[in-house]
């Protein structure tokens, strides 16, 4: 199915910002760092150039895994996936939820909760899968867990402490010496003897086998949903997104009542945390029924990436839209607040919900997995019976194709603001247009480098460059055929990208052995 976009024009379409007068101590040094254009950090002037804000899109083989075996019952939720560059394989956390019910007497509108009324009762086992294509996926026979007199099955064991909940997020991490804290994860724990909910973590040097930390729960009065962002190079400590419990009130809109936000914790150790701080918080500019129930993130290219999943209660639909930050605590809000992973058609199996986990960067994609639901409330669960369904689903985006700067059949510009780099090439990430409408639809992307002053660098000039025009991640700049860049290193520059017809996704220095890599 073809992908949906969402443009922003910033101001208007037709908007020239005057060059400031940047000395070479005020331009951003950027070195060897890909460049994104989610926020106007490196943006000095636009002219007939548009950001889109990209929505990606779903596989036509959709749902790729549903429950199918005896121990998965018909509702599964995708956990965590990530590929895995040391054993060269997709790995897949996820959950089987066995659910139990009677549907009670008719009618439903006598009962005050109706899943009470029909004793609904839920339990979770956590069942292991992997792919070599991120697409296809095989059930290992890991002989750990006893299903029905068998030991053939992809169950895992349950942890030390018997209280690793469904909505556990899991990481690699290779910052730890430990292997045998290899892997780690953050769980909810149900109640217990000392009250209300909290936060568990867990360790384990392969993935299959889990041990808790003794000193869980690590984090107390929260509430079920909660997501791991991992090791953060940036600041040196580990980072999470805890959803506080009803009684942190940190939410200006919560009143007398719950209201579902994001918070924000830290650890040295992935055992001693943070007090919780608000991250994301639904505002004035939200409908009024908006609350966030969890929001996988993930580090990306000097960003911050975040996909809260707006709940709307009045349809009770749970959708994952995109924010952004630079320092993974103040979230900026994409224009209109669009959905990001929209639902799909009425009957698919993704019309109900669609919970987004943390994407996968492989290859020169962008993967995004989801668990999609077709029921909303017990109505649903009732009167779809066997076809109330979970099932994991895929989509996908170009690499670094989050956000787009475009230009249609006349030709715009991008200047950026005065950059110092590093390395001897500029690599360009760019798609080109569609063809088939009959106007000039040849691609072109031409790069100029100017001085911080804003003055065409001889041996730069827009007359010397050679246009790009066909679609790649990494593709060489170069002016009269000559790629190198590096007399120019160190210096404060601009650069202008001359668009015609093209999404320009990133460009990024680097040095010329590794210049043609995703």
């Amino acid at each position: 199915m073809p992908s949906r976009s969402t443009a922003l024009t910033l101001a208007a379409l037709l908007v020239l910002v005057a060059f400031g007068e940047l000395s070479a101590s005020d331009s951003i040094a950027v070195g060897t760092a890909k460049q994104l254009f989610l926020d106007d950090q490196i943006v000095d002037s636009l002219r007939s150039v548009s950001r889109v804000f990209n929505q990606p899109e779903k596989s036509e083989l959709n749902p790729i895994l549903k429950g199918e075996m005896p121990w998965e019952g018909r509702m599964i939720y995708a956990g965590t996936v990530l590929y895995d560059d040391e054993d060269r394989v997709f790995k897949m956390w996820y959950w089987a939820l066995n659910m139990t019910y009677q549907v009670p007497p008719k009618p439903f509108e006598q009962y005050s909760n109706l899943l009470r009324a029909a004793h609904y009762r839920e339990s979770f086992s956590l069942c292991y899968a992997t792919s070599n294509d991120g697409i296809r996926w095989n059930r290992p026979n890991l002989g750990l867990v006893e299903f029905q007199g068998s030991r053939a099955n992809n169950l895992l064991p349950p942890v030390t402490d018997g209280r690793m909940h469904g909505y556990a997020s899991i990481v690699k991490d290779l910052h730890d010496r430990d292997p045998a804290r290899r892997y780690k994860a953050v769980a909810w724990r149900p109640k217990d003897a000392q009250g209300g909910y909290g936060v568990g973590v867990y360790f384990s040097p392969d993935g299959l086998r889990w041990t808790a930390s003794p000193r869980n729960p690590v984090v107390r009065e929260t509430s079920d949903v909660h997501t791991l962002l991992g090791w953060d190079d940036r600041i040196q400590k580990y980072v999470a997104y805890f959803r506080p419990g009803a009684g942190q009130k940190l939410s200006p809109r919560a009143g007398t009542g719950a209201v579902r936000i994001i918070g924000y914790s830290t650890s040295d150790d992935f055992e001693h945390w943070s007090p919780i701080v608000p991250a994301l918080v639904p505002d004035a500019n939200d409908p009024v029924d908006t609350q966030f129930y969890g929001m996988p993130a993930l580090r990306y290219e000097g960003m911050y990436l975040g996909f809260p999943w707006a709940f709307r209660t009045n349809q009770l639909t749970h959708v994952p839209q995109l924010v952004y930050s630079r320092d993974g605590l103040h979230f900026a809000r994409t224009p209109g607040r669009n959905d990001f992973l929209p639902l799909g058609a009425r009957g698919s199996f993704d019309d109900g919900n669609a919970y987004l986990v943390r994407p996968v960067t492989h290859g020169d994609r962008l993967w995004l997995y989801y668990t999609g639901t077709r029921w909303r409330d017990a109505l649903d669960l009732f009167e779809l019976g066997d076809s109330a369904r979970d099932s994991i689903g895929l989509a996908t985006l170009p690499l670094d194709g989050f956000v787009s700067m475009e230009a249609g059949p006349n030709e715009g510009t991008l200047t950026t603001r005065a950059l110092t780099f590093a390395g001897d090439r500029l690599a360009v990430n760019m798609q080109a247009g569609r063809k088939g409408y009959g106007v000039d639809e040849v691609t072109s992307v031409r790069v100029e480098i100017l001085d911080e002053a804003g003055n065409p660098i001889p041996g730069f000039t827009l007359g010397e460059a050679d246009a790009l025009g066909a679609t790649g991640v990494a593709q060489i700049a170069r002016w009269r055929g000559r790629a190198d860049v590096g007399s120019l290193a160190g210096r404060a520059v601009r650069l202008r990208f001359h668009l015609k017809n093209v999404k320009l996704y990133a460009f990024q220095f680097r040095r010329g052995a590794n210049a043609q890599r995703p």
